[in-house]
């Protein structure tokens, strides 16, 4: 993602969400560059990842329930898994931005990577 944010050329955000990009940095910077507080315990880790995976459940199948494509729900989950890496690892919103405008282009990287990796994953099968 990292690589591909590089290679992207865009026009850049709008003042509008040049504005909320600032907003959000300064909120990240009261809780010392992140906003992802870590589980305590490895028992109230081990809870939060079981409530996570089952309401991701019940979202994909009510959502495949009512016809929405399986496409969108991988891009779905790929673009909230993003925000959370990217609020993680406190990356800078700027880049986050750049990066959900042209999705598009993300979504097609992702899937030739993934295509690449199975190709490869059955030659040496």
């Amino acid at each position: 993602m990292i690589r591909l944010g590089k290679q992207i050329e865009d026009a850049g955000p709008t003042p509008e969400m040049q504005r909320l990009g600032k907003k959000l940095e300064q909120l990240r910077d009261l809780h010392g560059g992140s906003v992802v507080t870590a589980p305590n315990t490895r028992q109230e880790e081990e809870a939060q990842t079981e409530t996570a995976h089952a309401l991701i459940q019940k979202t994909l199948i009510a959502s495949a329930d009512v016809g929405i494509p399986p496409s969108v729900l991988e891009s779905m989950l790929l673009y909230f898994w993003f925000r959370c890496t990217a609020n993680r690892y406190n990356l800078t919103e700027a880049f986050f931005q750049k990066m959900e405008r042209n999705w598009g282009t993300v979504m097609e990287h992702v899937n030739r990577y993934m295509d690449e990796q199975a190709t490869a994953d059955r030659q040496r099968g």
